[in-house]
């Protein structure tokens, strides 16, 4: 749960200081960042279910990529519904890299290694 806050912070974060990142109203802006830190968090779930033994290093490439897409989705318009747009490939790289910062920082200092390293 507090993975799921952390994100759901550093996806807010991003939504405010990176220039080209629009939303309609902050409930909107709320609600994308829950899908977000939910997706991140969903991350370390799946490895420990599946007891896969990854590196902290692997599993942040995976963070990595998840926020890509999930910011290329919002770019082409799967989010309008919230009212949420990226209309330049510049925001959706530098919204991606914040909030991947946030969930490898959350995920690292969590104890991450310690279940899935041994």
């Amino acid at each position: 749960m507090a993975r799921l806050g952390v994100v759901f912070v550093g996806v807010m974060f991003a939504g405010k200081v990176t220039p080209g990142i629009y939303s309609e109203n902050q409930w909107y802006e709320f609600f994308l960042a829950l899908i977000f830190g939910g997706l991140n968090g969903f991350i370390r779930s799946v490895i420990e279910i599946n007891d896969w033994k990854l590196s902290w290093h692997l599993v942040s490439i995976f963070a990595v990529i998840l926020n890509l897409f999930l910011f290329i989705l919002v770019h082409v318009g799967v989010f309008n519904w919230l009212g949420m747009s990226i209309p330049g490939f510049g925001s959706v790289i530098m919204g991606t890299i914040i909030v991947s910062i946030v969930s490898i920082l959350c995920n690292h200092f969590k104890g991450f290694k310690t279940k899935i390293e041994k």
